[in-house]
């Protein structure tokens, strides 16, 4: 059994909730919520306004019998109806009963309307509204069809400075009237004969679209459009809607020039400028193996059979394998002989690449010559160099004795 602090916990969180959704409606922001006290949600026994009496039934917590009561609440002056000129809010309506300032408030919830299910008819922007229809249950299954008779409706994102809510076409959602119609110019917004009229609606909730994907790139970053690439989606976040099968992914801060096509990676949903933003992926790989396709003696190199050599996410071939790297450090090498490299820059789809090894060989070298008595030593060593031939050296001489 819920116990009496259970019970007030449970309405404080819906008053709290109230309290937000009653400040998001800008027809409202004027007025100051009240301090915690002297608060009852109701609903209105008779239309409003229609006098100087108003007749509500309220909802209290009885603390004797630990349960839910209501009680009916007539208020002789009502300070405020929070309604427009000329608007009335039906028998039935559920209102949000303050006492502030000595005074009650009454602040319609729904304006007689309890939540309605709608259908976007066309996209919508953060802090912005768009026209929508009202959605009805197909009775006995559980399919939402076209409301019978056809309504359109307008709905509102009503988080003002950010926005919460972004939705294409065919997305839809639940939303609660704001008591205000919306008048839409229609395409001659000179001409008020096509004006048409619609009421606005909050939305409470929406579909949204995937808010992360993984992906496999279908080509390579910038190919078409600088800082951009087309992806196949392989993964999306259910909670949300379905983005398509491929679709476009952009890096807006340049963070990622050098995906290859065919790299795996995430991106998430920028709701503020509609599309996909990389957050993670591979790339070109930064190293690479080569064989030397002659012999080269600290000058220009070519090569063929160029394989990368992947490093965490950098894993990937360029669009063009290089032919002719840098050897800005003066390396040697023989025909065939196997060659590091290094990416130098992201420039695709042919990044420069530079020799930062060759192979070596090993040679036996003398270092020192000694004269013992009779005998003329040497110390040898082996060493490992690069070699850029194997043409045998010739004699030269090197001291020229005299007779004794």
């Amino acid at each position: 059994m819920k116990t009496a602090d259970n019970r007030i916990a449970e309405l404080e969180r819906k008053l709290a909730q109230m309290e937000r959704e009653l400040a998001r409606r800008p027809v409202r922001e004027a007025m100051p919520l009240p301090p915690r006290q002297g608060r009852f949600f109701g609903k209105t026994n008779a239309d409003l306004p229609a006098g100087d009496v108003v007749d509500v039934t309220v909802w209290y917590w009885s603390t004797d019998d630990e349960e839910w009561k209501e009680s009916a609440m007539v208020i002789a002056d009502v300070a405020e109806f929070f309604l427009k000129e000329g608007e009335t809010l039906p028998a039935e309506s559920q209102v949000l009963v303050l006492w502030s300032e000595n005074k009650w408030v009454l602040i319609p919830q729904g304006f007689g309307e309890g939540l309605v299910r709608f259908e976007l008819l066309e996209d919508l922007l953060l802090t912005g509204h768009a026209k929508a229809k009202l959605m009805q249950p197909d009775i006995g299954t559980s399919v939402w069809e076209d409301n019978d008779p056809a309504v359109e409706i307008e709905v509102y994102d009503p988080y003002r400075s950010e926005g919460m809510w972004r939705g294409l076409t065919g997305y839809q959602g639940f939303a609660i009237a704001r008591g205000e119609s919306y008048t839409d110019p229609g395409e001659d917004e000179e001409d008020e004969e096509d004006d048409v009229e619609r009421k606005k609606y909050d939305i409470v909730w929406m579909e949204q679209i995937a808010q992360t994907i993984q992906f496999t790139s279908i080509g390579y970053m910038g190919e078409t459009t600088a800082n951009r690439m087309p992806v196949a989606v392989n993964w999306y976040d259910h909670q949300g809607k379905n983005p398509g099968t491929t679709l476009d992914v952009r890096d807006p801060q340049e963070q990622f020039p050098d995906v290859h096509s065919g790299a795996k990676g995430t991106a998430v949903y920028d709701y503020h400028s509609g599309y996909y933003r990389v957050v993670s992926c591979q790339r070109v790989a930064l190293f690479a193996g080569a064989l030397l396709t002659a012999d080269s003696c600290a000058s220009s190199m070519s090569i063929d059979t160029f394989v990368v050599r992947p490093t965490g996410d950098y894993v990937g071939d360029p669009p063009t394998a290089p032919t002719a790297p840098a050897n800005t450090c003066g390396h040697a090498g023989l025909n065939n002989d196997v060659v590091l490299l290094r990416r130098a820059n992201n420039t695709m789809p042919q990044p420069a690449w530079e020799v930062v090894d060759v192979t070596k060989h090993s040679k036996t070298v003398m270092v020192d010559v000694q004269v013992s008595g009779l005998t003329l030593q040497k110390k040898e060593l082996t060493i490992y160099a690069e070699v850029c031939t194997t043409t045998a050296p010739s004699w030269q001489t090197w001291h020229t004795g005299d007779d004794c």
